[in-house]
């Protein structure tokens, strides 16, 4: 087969590989279920690049407080946009 990529042509043969069928495999091997066990990995401290960080998942509580910290952030985020608007509006209506 003549290919050609950015100007440049080539003969393309592809290589056929016929899979030898016998009675035990006769379905095709791509829609095989492979089931992996699952291994729970040592507890350890490992440091990356000098970053220290546990390979253990973070507890509920942990869970918990981050996302209360992102609502608190998310909400003094709004107030402060809020109030640089109101003296913006003040200081363009001469208020300020």
């Amino acid at each position: 087969m003549q290919l050609t990529y950015r100007g440049v042509s080539y003969n393309y043969n592809p290589v056929n590989v016929e899979l030898p069928s016998t009675s035990s495999q006769e379905h095709d091997w791509r829609f095989r279920n492979h089931h992996h066990s699952v291994t729970l990995q040592p507890n350890a401290n490992l440091t990356w690049r000098g970053v220290k960080y546990n390979n253990n998942p973070t507890s509920d509580n942990g869970i918990k407080e981050k996302s209360r910290q992102l609502i608190l952030r998310h909400q003094q985020k709004q107030i402060d946009r809020a109030d640089s608007m109101s003296l913006r509006l003040a200081e363009e209506v001469g208020l300020a």
